[in-house]
């Protein structure tokens, strides 16, 4: 998981993806692996920001210009992993109930300069705190890194994930972002809906939820205390999304959230998720223990994205 912290484009003209690639070890990378591939993509940023190609366009993702403190990591329990261009991200989990651990996972990582803390939907073991209500929390207690929350499209409206993610957006300054799932869950009859929804319940999702996102312009709030305005209603339009999955109705209850479109990730662990990623995401996730396996996946997802025309 990796997490991003500025602006997402509102227009995929530019073909590319990034694959972010969890490659996971018992011990992480070594410091010297860490400190040759942080001068990478030192000399990939400009103002302190790298621009990183993704899935149908551009964006920006913080990076941070100093070495992790690798101590402080360890100490926390945190993972490493690195992508397929040799950019160092690195990234942690918030798979459990103890808060306070959570918070201590958080501001470590944070401090040591991790690009993302991910809050899962499902843990490994049963009972975790609902992600996106954790990542507000925790935004608080952190200053740069991004805060992802997975969401799985067969568990959710997007009216309210538009909302809570926005919401999430302008508390952390601009960090908020999500981990969409797609493919069948045995769970998605516990919420009323068929358990074989695949990638085009999840892709129609994401485009519900940049479609609510759009309906309010980027100056529609002005807070003028001369005039007494607050907002222009002629830059807040009404929507409405009938699709297969969902039916939609809009404006959203707030604002434009301040990156825009908070990044869109999917996970590349499975068909579904592969297909997700070549039509909606922003980025791609991949789980690999080798450069050369998160390679092929980045291939396999160049491959769906040309065949899309993205």
């Amino acid at each position: 998981m990796s997490g991003t912290g500025a602006s997402a484009p509102r227009t995929g003209a530019q073909a590319g993806a990034e694959v972010r690639a969890e490659a996971r070890t018992e011990a992480g990378l070594q410091a010297g692996t860490q400190s040759s591939m942080q001068a990478e993509a030192g000399a990939r940023t400009q103002a302190g920001r790298q621009f990183v190609m993704q899935a149908g366009g551009r964006s920006e993702m913080p990076v941070r210009s100093q070495s992790a403190k690798q101590t402080g990591v360890e100490e926390a329990g945190l993972q490493t992993g690195a992508n397929a261009a040799g950019t160092l991200l690195l990234t942690a989990g918030l798979d459990t109930t103890d808060y306070e651990g959570c918070l201590r996972m958080a501001r470590a990582a944070d401090e040591a300069g991790l690009h993302g803390l991910l809050a899962p939907e499902i843990g490994a073991a049963p009972g975790v705190f609902e992600p996106l209500a954790l990542l507000g929390a925790l935004a608080s207690a952190t200053r740069r890194i991004g805060l992802l929350g997975e969401v799985h499209a067969a568990y959710h409206e997007p009216y309210h994930v538009a909302r809570k993610l926005a919401a999430l957006d302008y508390i952390s300054g601009g960090r908020a972002g999500a981990l969409l799932m797609a493919g069948p869950s045995a769970s998605a009859a516990r919420f009323g809906r068929e358990a074989e929804r695949g990638a085009d319940c999840a892709a129609e999702f994401a485009e519900a939820l940049k479609a609510l996102w759009d309906s309010w312009e980027d100056d529609a709030l002005v807070y003028d205390q001369r005039t007494g305005v607050r907002m222009h209603p002629h830059k807040v339009r009404e929507i409405d999304h009938n699709g297969r999955y969902y039916a939609v109705k809009g404006p959203l209850n707030i604002a434009r959230p301040p990156q825009g479109y908070p990044p869109l990730l999917a996970s590349l662990d499975d068909a579904y998720g592969l297909e997700l990623a070549a039509r909606e995401a922003d980025a791609a996730l991949v789980s690999a223990a080798t450069r050369g396996a998160a390679a092929r996946q980045r291939g396999r997802l160049q491959a769906e994205l040309l065949r899309g025309g993205r």
